[in-house]
């Protein structure tokens, strides 16, 4: 799971907030020392004023002109007739409706759920996701077949999006997306039982997510060769501006050595490198991307992500990569311990 910040979220400014600013602004503007939401202004109403030696009285004089000044042009700007505050898009100083962007704190998650065709197992991943509050979880392993969008009018209110195949019931990929994160979505391509890419709209630029499910180790490298080339033709199709995401199940073991430090960092849970984890290792270094599942220190518990059926062995091959632009966007990331809901 990694939490992602508010990607350039505002100030909620509802009506008394918006009363208490406007408050402080015109009480605090006579000395000049008000908020940074106000500097910009403040700077540009005060570049035309002259700044002579004067006589206290005059000084005083001057402030509350100055004040009475500053409030005329401020309610010019930020109320309309009505004397409501004037809402205008993109202007900043008001919040989107609710559901139109993504503006908040996000749980970004990825989970190898291993099969959704039993019944009841759709029914128990939305339980789960809600204890663990995750708003957007790219899906591997689906097992479903075709490729659409299951809405959901539960409680839950967990929309599915999958990518399978046709016939057989193996592999599938795809994003299950809850709460106001639902109503956030503007694209949705699937590619292929291994690869699907959603859109998400948010404050100032949109994330785009890459669901990934790449070969295990023991396949032969023409497989690989293969979805390494599709994941390649997925990220080029991506808007050059939007916040890439590409996260999923990769059975890529991502060591710590010193060569790879700026694509890689040093919390990884495994000391070498193995084939796969060269692939992935290449793949972000071409894209100036970082594996931001190694950069953040926690407890080997929270960095295992995969676990044998006997317990003895624990593996770290699920990851997020992103680009080194955005990466401190990523407040934290880390792999949660399943301890309800067996059955999945």
């Amino acid at each position: 799971m990694i939490r992602l910040s508010g990607v350039g979220s505002m100030v909620d400014l509802g009506l008394k907030r918006w009363k208490l600013q406007t408050w402080l602004f015109l009480k605090l503007i006579p000395c000049c020392t008000i908020s940074s939401r106000f500097s910009a202004f403040t700077r540009w109403q005060l570049s035309g004023w002259s700044t002579p030696v004067v006589k206290p009285a005059e000084r005083e004089g001057r402030n509350v002109v100055a004040a009475h000044q500053s409030r005329a042009l401020w309610k010019k700007l930020t109320m309309n007739d009505q004397g409501m505050p004037r809402i205008q898009k993109g202007h900043g100083l008001h919040r989107y409706r609710p559901g139109n962007v993504l503006d908040y704190e996000t749980n970004i998650c990825s989970w190898n759920v291993r099969t959704l065709r039993s019944p009841g197992r759709f029914e128990d991943l939305k339980k789960i996701l809600q204890t663990y509050k995750a708003d957007i979880t790219a899906l591997q392993e689906i097992r479903w077949n075709g490729k659409g969008e299951l809405e959901d009018r539960t409680k839950y209110q967990c929309d599915l999006y999958f990518s399978c195949t046709p016939e057989k019931r193996e592999f599938g990929v795809g994003f299950a997306v809850r709460g106001k994160a639902r109503h956030c979505v503007t694209r949705w391509v699937p590619i292929n039982e291994r690869l699907c890419i959603l859109r998400i709209k948010a404050r100032f630029y949109n994330i785009s997510l890459i669901c990934a499910h790449a070969p295990t180790e023991d396949k032969e490298d023409e497989v690989k060769d293969v979805f390494y080339e599709q994941l390649e033709q997925a990220y080029g199709s991506l808007p050059a501006y939007d916040m890439k995401l590409v996260l999923g199940d990769f059975n890529a073991q991502v060591g710590n050595e010193n060569i790879y430090l700026g694509t890689i960092g040093r919390h990884s849970l495994h000391t070498t490198t193995n084939r796969n984890g060269m692939r992935l290792i290449s793949f972000a270094a071409a894209r100036n991307l970082v594996v931001s599942s190694t950069f953040f220190s926690h407890p080997k518990i929270h960095k295992q992500t995969w676990t044998s059926p006997d317990g003895a062995t624990k593996n770290q091959i699920d990851h997020v990569l992103t680009e080194h632009r955005h990466s401190s966007s990523i407040l934290d990331e880390r792999s949660r311990q399943r301890k309800t809901h067996a059955s999945l």
